[in-house]
């Protein structure tokens, strides 16, 4: 039978002060992060978050910068280095709470975010971030055909997000660059009151 988790809430502070909101499931052992998509909350791990509390982990399931319950930056600061900033802050007061530096699990934008978290801390000789990295829908390199069927997805469904978006973005052959790799900003549409400065200051063109 699976055991039934009422999530706590927690608050952390991100890179730049932001409040940072997550659920938390569990009540002891070994801290799992969990990092959601650019189109979600952190509520799409709720069903996950609580399988793994029911392994004997506390599950975080962290609203993003500008997603659900979390502060909206004043200053526009949603590149993909902002993001990991966060990841890297939260994941340093997890492993201060516990002892134990977390497992961190990123889907699409959380999983970006916590491999450029970990990747920097490599790049820079530091200690890792994370104890281990799980991503779903991301890889170190994106293979354009499935960000085209993400691309397909996320426009068959822009009604639901319209009332989030407050300025259309025009995308077409605009893609946000991580490293080599090429992912579209038309995932991100559905960021809280995204305003076209901070598409335009988040994207590159493509070669």
């Amino acid at each position: 039978m699976t055991r039934h988790f009422t999530p706590a809430t927690a608050t952390f502070i991100g890179a730049a002060g932001n409040k940072l909101v997550a659920d938390v499931f569990g009540e002891s052992g070994d801290p799992v992060l969990l990092l959601h998509g650019g189109g979600q909350t952190r509520h799409a791990w709720s069903k996950t978050a609580a399988a793994i509390a029911g392994t004997g982990h506390v599950a975080y399931a962290l609203d993003q910068r500008g997603h659900g319950d979390s502060d909206w930056v004043a200053t526009g600061a949603y590149e993909f280095a902002d993001y990991a900033a966060d990841a890297k802050v939260v994941a340093a007061e997890l492993a201060r709470r516990s002892g134990t530096k977390p497992i961190a699990i990123g889907a699409s934008l959380g999983g970006i975010a916590s491999l450029l978290a970990e990747g920097e801390a490599e790049r820079d000789q530091g200690a890792n971030v994370f104890s281990a990295l799980v991503l779903v829908d991301i890889t170190p390199r994106v293979d354009q055909t499935g960000v085209a069927k993400v691309l397909g997805f996320m426009r068959a469904n822009a009604t639901s997000i319209a009332a989030v978006t407050t300025t259309p973005i025009d995308d077409t052959n605009t893609t946000r660059r991580v490293s080599s790799t090429l992912v579209s900003a038309d995932t991100w549409r559905s960021h809280k009151g995204t305003p076209r400065a901070i598409m335009k200051a988040n994207t590159a063109a493509a070669p």
